[in-house]
């Protein structure tokens, strides 16, 4: 778990740097050594987003609400790829969700 960590700060340090390829391919890195690291679907989500790929960003929004349905932040990081992607219902949908937790 600890290496898995260090591989999701690593990845943030490169987002933060503007290398949102590379920060991809840190998580999926960690995702190899922990497939359950909630930060690191949250991440992905996000990354897969700024990139343009919104199938890929739901998927990885998906598990994270699937990992930890508690989640504030990550049904509204949903709303908005869903928002992004055009499936405005499915937006707010996780908007409202978001509001229940």
């Amino acid at each position: 778990m600890a290496e898995a960590d260090k591989l999701y700060d690593e990845a943030d340090e490169l987002k933060e740097e503007g290398k949102l390829e590379e920060a991809v391919a840190k998580i999926e890195e960690a995702l190899k050594i922990d497939p359950d690291h909630v930060l690191c679907h949250y991440a992905m989500a996000k990354y897969q987003s700024n990139l343009g790929n919104h199938d890929k960003a739901i998927e990885y929004g998906k598990k994270t609400l699937e990992l930890d349905s508690q989640n504030t932040f990550a049904y509204t990081a949903l709303s908005v790829i869903y928002r992004d992607a055009g499936k405005i219902p499915e937006a707010e949908d996780m908007l409202a969700r978001s509001r229940m937790v």
